[in-house]
């Protein structure tokens, strides 16, 4: 079953967190912030599903997130306190010789998935996130992707105004004399 767990901070109030989709792209779960706060969406074979709650977490402090699926739902969980259980009729996907292989999209949506949503998003997101572990396998395949680019390594110290939320504008006078 698909599980992810991590730790997540951001002062961005909107976007995507992570995607996960089935590889024949027939079933797929997204873990996002909308208004501060956790929102799932989620499609699979009996339909689709959306729902957010729990306190806004974009506070730019650290918070233990975790995705779930049990047996007839979906838990998810913020500093290992159940937020939200999300009933789910059947698997979100189908295990292949054994394996569950799934595709995982991470702060950003596959080209081909923006009108396919619940409800539409900003998939932009400013933020950070340490100690992966998806689907119970550690960091493994996360960690060396973010070894090796400087760019992907979390700030040690951040504050409002390290995001900038795209929606404005900027003025300068500039004298070139």
């Amino acid at each position: 079953r698909f599980t992810a767990e991590f730790d997540f901070r951001t002062y961005d109030a909107e976007g995507v967190i992570l995607y996960a989709e089935s590889l024949d792209n027939t079933a797929w779960i997204l873990l996002a912030l909308r208004d501060g706060k956790i929102e799932i969406q989620f499609k699979n074979e009996f339909g689709t599903k959306v729902t957010s709650g729990g306190k806004a977490i974009n506070d730019g402090l650290w918070h233990i997130i975790s995705v779930e699926e049990l047996e007839h739902s979906i838990s998810v969980k913020i500093a290992k306190e159940a937020v939200m259980s999300i009933n789910s009729p059947g698997t979100l996907f189908k295990q292949s010789q054994g394996f569950l292989e799934t595709k995982v999209y991470i702060a950003g949506l596959p080209r081909k998935v923006g009108n396919t949503l619940v409800k539409q998003i900003n998939p932009r997101l400013d933020g950070c996130i340490r100690a992966w572990n998806l689907m119970n396998q550690g960091h493994s395949g996360v960690k060396e992707v973010i070894q090796e680019k400087q760019s992907k390594h979390c700030l040690v110290a951040v504050g409002k105004g390290s995001f900038y939320p795209g929606t404005g504008m900027a003025k300068f006078q500039i004298n070139y004399s």
